[in-house]
């Protein structure tokens, strides 16, 4: 049976990466070793892995904790995690994700039945949506077929021509789903067949999983897909976040992946880029006026158009280590200095 390596990357989750751990062990087919790389929390992370490592061993599975650098250099971790595995797989996920019991066994059959692809991607359960949730969406997939220029049949885990992506659902067949990139909260890679890296230019919850797989893609030696019957459950998947910050970070790293990876030289595509911005204002900037009231989306929005226009040529033209120092300066990451609670008087001892 071949071996698997899993790499987690983990921030003050310590909940959620318990549940996580836990299905891992569980599995009908159990990894090899499993890898935490902790971002930079203050919670006890190390202290828990170590009070529940003798159990792991005892089942065969080693974990490994490996501190990381900050909690926004979220690419360099999952390199680390990379580099580190020892399996012919290496399976790459987020702390709050479960996996279904059969998960590993079910994507290791599918890797030995269909050799010809390189690295796959497990379906998520879905969540019950809310009544507004029903509404953006349906709005979103009209606005998505203007603004975007996406004629997906849903089936298809595409990059569109102005660097947004379409997220695809496997179609009912034994065969994975083609895509052309893959969701790094459960991306499983045949380690010997790609050295692929994930862009350390990127900081934050960007486009780094996009950026990865459609490298891949790209390179045309590695073909990638999602597989049905591998179910997973993302804790905090369906939530969708108000951080404006999170929002200006999409559009500078889409402006970013844009340039750098889709961008052929044709005009078709730097219309499309335009439109997209159009859209994504009025996604965050209309429909919420009938959904919520937040408008933290719609000021991230606004606040990330000025920024790529500001610093376009840094994101067209400048180095990685350009690109991360003036993102991390103007979301204000740099600033980012998680301070652990201070424990209440009353429990010193």
């Amino acid at each position: 049976m071949p071996t698997v390596s899993v790499a987690i990357l983990t921030y003050n989750r310590t909940k959620e990466l318990r549940d996580c751990l836990y299905s891992l062990l569980w599995q009908s087919v159990k990894p090899f070793e499993i890898i935490v790389v902790d971002n930079g929390s203050y919670e006890e992370t190390e202290k828990f892995l170590r009070s529940i490592s003798e159990e792991f061993v005892k089942a065969g599975v080693a974990v490994r904790h490996v501190p990381g650098r900050h909690p926004r250099l979220i690419t360099a971790a999952r390199n680390v995690g990379l580099e580190l595995a020892n399996s012919e797989y290496v399976l790459v996920c987020d702390d709050d994700v479960e996996f279904q019991t059969d998960y590993v066994e079910r994507m290791l059959e599918k890797f030995e039945k269909y050799p010809h692809y390189t690295g796959l991607q497990g379906s998520t359960l879905p969540h019950a949506p809310r009544k507004p949730e029903v509404f953006r969406k349906r709005v979103m997939n009209a606005i998505q077929r203007c603004f975007f220029l996406s004629r997906s049949d849903g089936h298809f885990q595409k990059v569109l021509p102005s660097g947004f992506v379409t997220m695809g659902a496997p179609r009912p067949t034994p065969e994975p789903t083609d895509a052309q990139w893959l969701i790094s909260n459960n991306m499983m890679l045949k380690k010997l067949k790609t050295s692929a890296r994930f862009d350390e230019a990127i900081v934050g919850l960007g486009l780094d999983d996009v950026q990865f797989g459609y490298k891949l893609y790209l390179s045309g030696t590695a073909k990638l897909g999602i597989v049905g019957d591998a179910k997973i459950k993302d804790k905090h998947g369906s939530t969708r976040s108000s951080d404006h910050s999170r929002w200006a970070g999409l559009l500078l790293y889409n402006t970013y992946f844009f340039f750098r990876y889709v961008y052929t030289g044709k005009a078709f595509q730097i219309y499309a880029f335009v439109m997209s911005r159009l859209g994504l204002i009025l996604v965050n900037g209309i429909v919420p006026l009938f959904s919520d009231s937040d408008p933290k989306p719609l000021l991230g929005t606004l606040k990330g158009l000025i920024y790529s226009w500001t610093k376009l040529k840094i994101y067209v033209q400048g180095t990685a280590e350009e690109v991360r120092t003036t993102t991390m300066r103007l979301l204000g990451y740099d600033r980012l200095q998680p301070k652990k609670p201070e424990t209440p008087k009353a429990q010193v001892k």
